[in-house]
C-alpha cells in the first residue's frame, strides 16, 4: 500500500492534497481524478471501517430504488452515480423490489454500515412511509427521489405531475376526446395522485364529466392491469383515450390491447408518463412526459452533500417541469 508522499510524488502534488483527498476534503476535480487513476492502478483500498472510525466519514452515498426492471430507474442510477462520482463519493446501490419489508432491510444494512447519506425513492405502499420517518428518527441526511411523503420532515426532488398530467390531458382533449379513462398507481404514492389530480383538474377545466367508474386503480408496473382494460372496453359509451399512470403500465396496456386486436390509436388513445426508453420503441410510439433525469439527479445530489457537509439543514423541495412528447400512440378520436 503506498504512502501519502508516494502518492503525492508520482501524481505530482503535494503530500498536504493527498493528505486532504484522502480526508475527504475538497480538491480540485482535475487532482481527484490523477490521485483516483493512480489509486485503481495499485489497488489502494482505504479501510473504511477506520476511516469512519477517526473520520465520522465514509465517502458512501446510499442510493435505495424500488426497481432496476423498470427502465427509468438504470436512467436515474446512471445519472445520480456520475454526480455521486464527481464529487468525490462513491454510490452504494440496494433495491427494495417495492417491497417495504425488503425497504427496511436495505435502510437498516445502509444504516449500519453507515453511509454518509441516502437517497431514496420509495415503494408504492403506505408502509414506506414509516420507514422513511425512522431515516427522520434516525437523522442521517437523506433526499427522497421522485416519490415522496410530504409528511417527512425531508428535502426531495420529484417531477410537478399534477401540471405534466393536466397538459397532458389537455392534449388529449385538444384532439377531440371527450371520454378519458385514467389508470392510475396506489392512493399511497403521492407521485400518482399528482397524476390523478392533474387528470380531474384538465376535465373540470374544460367542463368535461368526471366519471369515477373510467378511473382504475393499479400497480406501479401495470402487471394487474388486465382487469382494468376490460373494464374500460366493456363501459358504454366507451372512452375514446385511456391516460396510463406511467410507461410500465400504458407498454401493458398496449399488449393487452394489442393481443385482443384493439388498434392505437385507430380504437382508442393511450398515453403514458416518463418517457421510458421502451415508450419509443412500440410498435406505435407511445405519447408521454419526458421527466429532466439528469436535473432532477444533480439537485439531488446537491441537496444531499449540503446536509452531509452541514451546510444546509434546511427542508427543501424541488419540482420539475415535464415534457410532452407527442408520438403516434394519440390521435383524434375514429368519430370525430
Amino acid at each position: 500500500m503506498p504512502t501519502q508522499e508516494e502518492i503525492a510524488r508520482a501524481v505530482g502534488v503535494s503530500r498536504m492534497t493527498v493528505y486532504r483527498y484522502l480526508k475527504g476534503k475538497n480538491v480540485t476535480k482535475n487532482t481527484r481524478q490523477k490521485i483516483e487513476r493512480f489509486l485503481q492502478r495499485v489497488e489502494y483500498r482505504p479501510n473504511l471501517t477506520a476511516r469512519s472510525l477517526v473520520m465520522r466519514q465514509t465517502r458512501l452515498i446510499g442510493l435505495l430504488v424500488p426497481s432496476v426492471s423498470y427502465s427509468y430507474y438504470p436512467e436515474v442510477i446512471g445519472a445520480l452515480q456520475k454526480e455521486i462520482r464527481d464529487r468525490g463519493y462513491n454510490l452504494l446501490l440496494c433495491v427494495s423490489e417495492e417491497d417495504p419489508v425488503q425497504e427496511k432491510t436495505e435502510l437498516n444494512l445502509l444504516l449500519s454500515i453507515p453511509v454518509d447519506g441516502i437517497i431514496i425513492s420509495p415503494t408504492s405502499f403506505p408502509e414506506s412511509e414509516q420507514n422513511c420517518r425512522m431515516l427522520e428518527d434516525e437523522k442521517p441526511p437523506f433526499v427522497m427521489f421522485d416519490r415522496y411523503f410530504p409528511s417527512v420532515r425531508a428535502s426531495y426532488v420529484t417531477t410537478d405531475s399534477f401540471r405534466a398530467s393536466e397538459a397532458l390531458v389537455q392534449h388529449l382533449i385538444d384532439l377531440g376526446h371527450r371520454r378519458i379513462a385514467h389508470v392510475g398507481g396506489p392512493p399511497s404514492n403521492f407521485f400518482a395522485n399528482g397524476i390523478l389530480r392533474g387528470y380531474k383538474s384538465a376535465l373540470r377545466k374544460n367542463g368535461l364529466p368526471l366519471e369515477e367508474r373510467s378511473i382504475f386503480t393499479v400497480s406501479m408496473d401495470g402487471s394487474d392491469c388486465l382487469p382494468a382494460l376490460r373494464a374500460i372496453l366493456g363501459l358504454k359509451p366507451r372512452p375514446s383515450a385511456i391516460q396510463a399512470v406511467n410507461d410500465p403500465v400504458a407498454v401493458e396496456l398496449f399488449k393487452e390491447a394489442h393481443g385482443r386486436g384493439i388498434r392505437i390509436p385507430g380504437d382508442v388513445t393511450l398515453v403514458g408518463f416518463s418517457d421510458s426508453r421502451t415508450s419509443a420503441l412500440l410498435q406505435v410510439p407511445l405519447t408521454t412526459v419526458r421527466e429532466p433525469t439528469s436535473l432532477m439527479a444533480t439537485t439531488a445530489v446537491e441537496l444531499l452533500i449540503e446536509q452531509i457537509e452541514a451546510k444546509s439543514k434546511l427542508r427543501r423541495v424541488k419540482r420539475f417541469p415535464g415534457e410532452l412528447i407527442i408520438r403516434q400512440s394519440s390521435a383524434a378520436p375514429a368519430s370525430s
